[in-house]
């Protein structure tokens, strides 16, 4: 019976969601705007794997979504990543799409 829904799920033997609350705020000049988007934050397991944010998670309230901001602005929202099960070695990193440098963090347990 337990292998069965196994097969039917797919991945629940080997993967689970991570959704992390994330909030990002504004620092440029007043006159200048902020974009911020999901597809910039990623998560990578200790095999090294780049994973993309889940766009479509359903029953998951305040997911974060694309929006500009000016100078002090604050976005926050819920982001989901299918990760490898128990996977101690999975942290995010922020990818920008145009400028900037590539940003570590690392995921509480």
């Amino acid at each position: 019976m337990i292998r069965d829904e196994a097969i039917k799920c797919g991945y629940c033997l080997t993967q689970e969601f991570l959704m992390v609350e994330t909030q990002t705020t504004c620092l440029k000049k007043s006159t200048e705007k902020c974009l911020f988007t999901p597809a910039e934050l990623k998560a990578v397991g200790s095999d090294g794997n780049i994973i993309s944010t889940q766009y479509e998670v359903v029953g998951v309230p305040g997911l974060f979504e694309t929006g500009e901001t000016l100078s002090g602005g604050i976005k926050a929202g819920r982001m989901c990543f299918i990760v490898p099960k128990g996977d101690p070695g999975v942290f995010l990193f922020h990818d920008p799409l145009l400028i900037g440098d590539t940003v570590f963090f690392s995921v509480a347990k």
